[in-house]
């Protein structure tokens, strides 16, 4: 990429070289050098027009305080000659050749600044752009000059000086006004073609086949020199030139295609003006004798410089055609996905207010009054409308913030409808806190008179000396000792579920409280025929709630007497990586893979015990006290059938 400064003075030295031999070359009356002449003149004037764009990859326009600077060397340079030409023709009557290219161009630049001075005026004044009828306009001024071109044709094969010069400085100003003004038009605005511009852009290409072929055939039959030539594949190349670019342009930024082919295929229209100046260029190199090498090899650069910029156009069409449909797919696929989602969504212009978006559930939801958007934009998760016919809901809203590389800012509004769960969960709220009251009521009511009949019970065993009256006393106890631990797992319970479950930790010995638990129990393990097995009883000391420990112990204990059928039940107290270890074994039918975990669960018991009493809470209060501890309680089934529970503390 050339730098700024670089491209500046490269163009000052252009500008005033081809002045210099512009005027020495037009004094001595050189044809051949006339032509170089506007071809290096044409050359530095077209530097600072295509300093307007910046060409890196796509076609940028830059602002006019950037560009004016380029515009004014080629305009001054180009000034500059047309005076001192209109002096010499004018008023000292002398003949001098036209300075074709230069002057077409820079005529055609004048409505490039002027159209983008009011572009840029309208704008900044109605922030808005209402010129796009102009361009059509322009093409038709192209399209009335190269039918005249084609209806007056015959005067070219006549004679140089007939009125028919003044239709051609007439019509190639109007071919580089309208293919710049286009240009500039579809750049600044990235407006999509419309069917208009469509056809007349047909007719014009059409009307420009015919000019070739009409210099082609004044070629043939030697009426025109080459040099007249060059100014037909200039127009066409910069016709095509600057056409491929605004269409490249409005295709990069609106990333749709933007119009159909002028003409299918698309190789065909892309290769058109190449291939036609071909024809010319080997009509006039096989008849006229007069075309010489340097004018040959500028002619084919010409050419290939036109294909190419087509062949680009056709390349970058087909591809931003393939982009476009697959991105027509996919956006067809999201269209679907977004319609069909639960939940509403919504996108505001934050700057505007306005609804850019709305899915078919957001306005199901508001039953099509997108006047509550307004309230859904306000603070908390959960907001409740009032909606026609005093209906009430309550709909569970986020909201995002999204700003676009192109500085636009847009919220993303989501929300569903939660009435219904919202009044499940309060049905549910209103159970539950039904069910705690009952359970404590409940709880309490029942530890009342318990606890009188446990002391009273206790004090008749206490008094009597009767050992058969104490026999049949000790299984009561221990019934009522049965009955107060389930009274407590249900106060338990009910505290865990409101989140009141505290721990009071202190140092204790874990083997001294799995035998104490154990001694509580001595008389109900002789009395239904259970053997105690301590397989590994170790010392064990950690800060525990010793309460908590022994309310879990007791639990795990009663389990195995419950379901061990009997038979010896294994425990084991130790230290094992850090963690204090309590299990317990029993001998009765285990538990299946799939009930591991759901024995845990409040009011939850094995398949298999069916048939056996209880409530299934005592795992459920064993394991949240241990989880409490930051321990875990697991279940596997021994060998030799049986279950063993575990439970490990870590020791603080």
């Amino acid at each position: 990429m050339i730098k700024s400064r670089s491209l500046m003075l490269t163009t000052m030295v252009a500008s005033l070289a081809t002045f210099a031999l512009g005027i020495h070359f037009i004094e001595n009356n050189s044809y051949l050098m006339n032509v170089w002449t506007d071809f290096f003149w044409s050359s530095s004037s077209l530097i600072c027009a295509i300093r307007c764009f910046k060409t890196s990859g796509k076609m940028e326009v830059h602002s006019l305080k950037q560009s004016w600077k380029w515009l004014g060397i080629g305009a001054s340079s180009w000034t500059i000659g047309m005076v001192i030409w209109s002096w010499r023709q004018l008023v000292e009557n002398v003949v001098v050749p036209f300075p074709d290219i230069s002057t077409y161009f820079f005529l055609a630049l004048v409505p490039c600044i002027v159209t983008a001075l009011i572009h840029y005026c309208w704008n900044v004044s109605h922030k808005e752009n209402k010129l796009t009828t102009l361009a059509d306009i322009g093409i038709s001024l192209c399209v009335i000059s190269f039918v005249c071109i084609i209806l007056f044709y015959r005067p070219i094969l006549e004679y140089q000086g007939s009125k028919f010069y003044l239709i051609m400085v007439l019509a190639y100003p109007c071919l580089y006004i309208t293919s710049l003004f286009f240009a500039t038009l579809q750049i600044w605005e990235s407006r999509p073609i419309n069917k208009l511009s469509y056809t007349l852009l047909m007719v014009g290409l059409a009307c420009l086949a015919g000019v070739n072929i009409a210099y082609a055939y004044g070629l043939l039959n030697r009426f025109y020199e080459p040099g007249h030539m060059l100014d037909v594949l200039w127009s066409v190349g910069f016709y095509f030139f600057f056409w491929a670019a605004a269409e490249e342009e409005q295709q990069s930024k609106t990333k749709t295609p933007s119009s159909p082919s002028l003409l299918k295929p698309n190789l065909v229209r892309a290769l058109f003006p190449g291939l036609t100046l071909l024809f010319v260029i080997i009509a006039a190199y096989t008849y006229q004798s007069g075309f010489k090498g340097i004018e040959t090899l500028m002619l084919l650069i010409v050419v290939i410089f036109t294909m190419l910029i087509g062949l680009r156009a056709w390349i970058s069409q087909n591809a931003q055609f393939n982009l476009q449909t697959i991105s027509e797919q996919n956006s067809k696929k999201l269209d679907a996905v977004i319609q069909q989602m639960p939940a509403g969504l919504v996108i505001i212009d934050t700057d505007s207010g306005k609804v850019v978006f709305c899915n078919n559930q957001a306005e199901d939801i508001l039953k099509g009054d997108l006047s509550h958007l307004s309230e859904l934009t306000k603070d908390g998760e959960e907001v409740d409308l009032n909606l026609a016919n005093d209906q009430k809901i309550t709909v569970l809203r986020q909201i995002s913030k999204v700003e676009t590389k192109f500085k636009e800012r847009f919220s993303v509004l989501t929300f569903i409808d939660i009435t219904e769960k919202k009044q499940v969960y309060e049905e549910m709220k209103r159970v539950a806190q039904i069910r705690e009251d009952f359970l404590l009521l409940v709880s309490h009511e029942l530890k009342t008179p318990l606890t009188t009949l446990k002391l009273g019970m206790q004090f008749v065993q206490k008094k009597t000396t009767d050992e058969s009256m104490k026999k049949v006393i000790q299984p009561c106890l221990e019934e009522i000792r049965r009955f107060e631990n389930l009274t407590n797992d249900l106060i338990d319970i009910s505290n865990i579920d409101a989140g009141r479950l505290s721990l009071d930790p202190e140092k204790i010995n874990l083997k001294e409280v799995v035998s104490n638990v154990l001694s509580r129990f001595e008389f109900e393990l002789t009395s239904k025929k259970y053997e105690l097995v301590f397989k590994r009883m170790e010392d064990v000391s950690g800060q525990w709630d010793q309460l908590r420990i022994e309310q879990v112990i007791i639990n795990l204990l009663n389990n195995a007497i419950k379901y061990g059928g009997q038979k010896p039940i294994e425990v084991s107290v130790y230290k094992d990586r850090g963690d204090a270890v309590f299990s317990i074994r029993d001998h009765g039918p285990g538990v299946t893979a799939e009930e591991k975990e759901r024995i845990f669960n409040k009011f939850e018991r094995a398949s298999s015990t069916k048939h056996f009493g209880g409530f299934g809470i005592g795992l459920f209060v064993s394991k949240t006290i241990v989880n409490a501890h930051k321990g875990t309680i697991a279940v596997d089934t021994a060998d030799g059938g049986g279950a063993v529970f575990t439970v490990r503390l870590p020791i603080l």
